[in-house]
């Protein structure tokens, strides 16, 4: 993943901040300057100072917000937090939905922007993020099914890819002033949805070892 810039004022802090709202709710073309800086509460010239141009401004917002809460090292975390005391059929899940619970919504609504802008810089900073994060997935269930052959290990990244657009399309559709009824809604949901994805996987994992 590329190397963010880390911002150098408070004024900066809160321009990137507010960018990454409005281009997750406007995309990258429906947010304007002008509305970017009325919502960080500062000025065009500000912004300008810190970020030459709105390419300069998309690029710093995609990167803090992958960094934030799309970082391989952060499902790994995730992943292998419980894995000495739990098999597959517990652990993914579970490790899966507090994952799936860290993301905010207005930063995975800017990774599928990106995704499918058709820029190609942002379309590329995306579909690398996208594809870290499926191969640390792709590894922990190659690992934990004992997968051994090519065509098990291509299944394997079908799954892990799967798992993560099915996650990323059901935070970016849900709402984010969530009620405690609907937070325990949409978790059972996407719980749900993550064991019916998983029923071919835990079996998979019953299975003994390949030598």
């Amino acid at each position: 993943m590329q190397k963010k810039t880390k911002p150098r004022t408070k004024a900066e802090a809160r321009i990137l901040e507010s960018a990454v709202v409005l281009f997750s709710r406007h995309g990258f073309d429906g947010a304007t300057i002008r509305e970017i800086t009325k919502y960080a509460h500062t000025t065009p010239m500000t912004l300008y100072r810190g970020f030459p141009n709105k390419e300069k401004l998309i690029r710093e917002t995609l990167l803090l917000a992958l960094k934030r809460h799309f970082e391989p090292s952060q499902l790994l975390m995730v992943l292998y937090a419980d894995a000495a005391n739990k098999g597959l059929s517990e652990l993914l899940p579970s490790a899966l939905l507090r994952w799936y619970h860290s993301l905010a919504v207005p930063a995975t609504k800017l990774l599928i922007n990106a995704y499918a802008s058709h820029d190609e810089q942002w379309r590329s900073i995306a579909a690398q993020a996208i594809e870290d994060l499926t191969k640390i997935l792709t590894t922990f269930i190659d690992r934990n099914v004992h997968t051994s052959t090519r065509r098990k290990v291509a299944a394997s990244r079908t799954v892990a890819r799967t798992l993560l657009t099915i996650l990323l399309y059901l935070k970016i559709t849900s709402p984010q002033n969530q009620s405690r009824q609907q937070q325990k809604q949409i978790h059972d949901e996407v719980e749900e949805t993550l064991e019916y994805c998983l029923v071919g996987l835990h079996r998979s994992s019953d299975r003994p070892a390949y030598s």
